[in-house]
C-alpha cells in the first residue's frame, strides 16, 4: 500500500472535530506511518466518529469480520482508535489525534520530533 492509505486516516482525523490540519511539509503522513502500519491506516481511514460493530465496518470496507475485529481491537489496544461496550456490543470509532491519539502512545525520540 502506498501513502494514499496514510493521505485518507489523514483527511478522517481532519475531519473530527478536534481536526489534525495538514501540512505542505506532510509531516503529519510521517507522524502516521510511525504509529499506524498500512493495513492499520487503511481500516482506521474507514471510521469516523460514529460506532460502528466490526461486522459493519468489515461489510462496508468488504474486508473479512474476524480478521477486520481481530486489527480493530489491536489498535483499540495501543489507543489508536477508541471501542466501548455499547449495550451488548462491542463497538468502535476513529479516536481524535489530540486527546485520543497522541495521549495514549508512547512516544519516542523520533515521534516527539515528528509532533
Amino acid at each position: 500500500m502506498n501513502d494514499l492509505v496514510y493521505e485518507s486516516l489523514a483527511d478522517a482525523l481532519n475531519g473530527l472535530p478536534n481536526g489534525f490540519p495538514r501540512t505542505a511539509s506532510k509531516v503529519e503522513i510521517g507522524i502516521l506511518k510511525k504509529l499506524f502500519s498500512p493495513e492499520e491506516a487503511f481500516l482506521a481511514g474507514q471510521l469516523s466518529r460514529t460506532r460502528e460493530t466490526a461486522e459493519a465496518i468489515a461489510s462496508r470496507t468488504g474486508l473479512a469480520p474476524q480478521e477486520t475485529g481481530a486489527l480493530l481491537q489491536k489498535m483499540a489496544d495501543r489507543g489508536l482508535i477508541w471501542d466501548f461496550d455499547e449495550g451488548g456490543r462491542h463497538v468502535f470509532r476513529l479516536a481524535p489525534f489530540i486527546v485520543g491519539i497522541y495521549e495514549s502512545t508512547d512516544i519516542d525520540h523520533e515521534l516527539a520530533h515528528l509532533i
